[in-house]
């Protein structure tokens, strides 16, 4: 029933379905990057660099009204691309440290408990988490972006590969039932792609032009 624009020169957008007049929503600290609404609606978790230093950020989290946000990381180097688990409990997060590894962490969402939940590789982007808990993420552990999954309640040496194509594969998106993962690839040009869970089979949507 709402949706959440962060610009790209960090400003943040409320629209409430059915609304033609979007809501500017003014925070502190400002500036805000991958901003995130929480599922009930009413929270939003995201990246700001507050430090001065370079890929200092930390995540946040502040009232879809506004005003002073809540810092729940004080981790080094950079934390970003925040994602909701589905009760709004937990935040999932990417830590960059130093530009040698993008790990994947959570932390409860008033910023107690951060613990790595997947990493030791070099590169992991772009998570998406299910209705179950799911975590579909894009890594290059094995040498180009295929889509990968932790399930839920999986350790995190146990993430199991669901592409195999040699081209990119990332941008991924849970269906609401979880039984589908929609992601962008550069197969064939760079399209829409369909992952069905039951049958790991990948179909490509007829979209037009490159996306």
């Amino acid at each position: 029933s709402r949706l959440l624009a962060n610009t790209i020169n960090g400003a943040l957008f409320l629209v409430e379905a059915g609304s033609e007049s979007p809501r500017r929503i003014d925070i502190d600290p400002p500036g805000p990057t991958d901003a995130a609404i929480s599922p009930d609606g009413t929270r939003i978790a995201y990246s700001v660099n507050t430090l001065g230093g370079i890929d200092s950020n930390d995540i946040w989290v502040v009232s879809t009204h506004g005003g002073h946000a809540k810092r729940v990381t004080d981790q080094p180097f950079l934390q970003h691309f925040p994602v909701w688990s589905p009760d709004g409990e937990e935040i999932y997060y990417l830590s960059g440290r130093g530009g040698q590894t993008h790990d994947l962490w959570s932390v409860r969402s008033d910023g107690r408990s951060a613990s790595l939940r997947l990493g030791k590789h070099t590169y992991n982007f772009e998570p998406t988490v299910s209705t179950k808990g799911d975590i579909v993420f894009s890594s290059n552990q094995r040498g180009d972006y295929d889509l990968w999954i932790l399930q839920a309640g999986a350790g995190p040496e146990a993430p199991r590969r669901l592409t195999t194509n040699p081209a990119y594969d990332g941008q991924p998106s849970f269906s609401p039932d979880g039984s589908q993962i929609v992601f962008v690839s550069r197969r064939e040009g760079s399209g829409l792609w369909i992952h069905d869970l039951a049958t790991d089979h990948d179909t490509r949507l007829p979209v037009e032009g490159e996306v």
